[in-house]
């Protein structure tokens, strides 16, 4: 059970960090926010304003949630609908109705040419992260405070720390993998497979981690 619910709650970040790549890649017109659906209550939450958006020219705050769009209600509706319900034609408007704590805005906002430019992944880096991070951390996503602070208590109690986690672990990875790739070739293949190594052994010790987690998800 816990299994199938934690893959669930990870499969949303994965599905929503996957279109989003996919969509940086290209232009688009929309509004400059990007959201997630929180796992737990299924509210969809603004979790980052571009600058120099539409958005953020009209104050809309990370953290807030979405209601409805164009007089239409969210609920029960995925995140793909939603998407394509805030994207369109440029000049063309969109109506939304947000909630923060407990402040209610409607607002019409018209949409521009939106550009997010994401790094290539370091395609070998990438690969040897996989060999240490659990399939579900491999790509952790950190939003916010401001976003995270309107979350259900028992995703931040749970889930968050754990996306943390991680997201700090792959940092700490990475500037090690990078200092290993400075050595020549010999000595280069050396110190990743000591550092694949060690940090598999720390990764072993972090199954207490899902243990507390377990316990915790009901």
């Amino acid at each position: 059970m816990f299994i199938k619910r934690f893959i669930g709650i990870l499969f949303i970040l994965a599905f929503f960090t996957i279109n989003s790549a996919q969509a940086d890649s290209e232009d688009f017109f929309g509004i400059g926010i990007r959201f997630i659906q929180e796992p737990v209550n299924k509210k969809f939450m603004i979790v980052e304003v571009f600058p120099d958006t539409p958005a953020k020219h009209a104050g809309i705050k990370e953290g807030s949630e979405i209601i409805s769009i164009n007089n239409e209600k969210v609920k029960n509706t995925c995140l793909c609908d939603i998407s394509n319900k805030i994207r369109g034609e440029e000049n063309t408007t969109v109506t939304l109705v947000l909630r923060y704590g407990w402040r209610w805005k409607k607002i019409e906002l018209k949409r521009e040419l939106i550009k997010v430019t994401e790094p290539k992944p370091n395609q070998k880096f990438e690969t040897y992260w996989k060999a240490v991070a659990p399939s579900d951390f491999q790509t952790p996503v950190v939003f916010a405070k401001e976003a995270t602070d309107k979350f259900s208590r028992k995703y931040r109690k749970t889930i968050l720390p754990l996306i943390k986690y991680w997201a700090e672990r792959k940092t700490k990875f990475e500037q090690k993998f990078n200092i290993c790739e400075t050595y020549s070739n010999g000595m280069n293949e050396a110190c990743l497979m000591g550092l694949l190594s060690s940090e598999s052994v720390t990764t072993v010790a972090d199954k207490k981690l899902y243990k507390l987690l377990q316990n915790e998800v009901k």
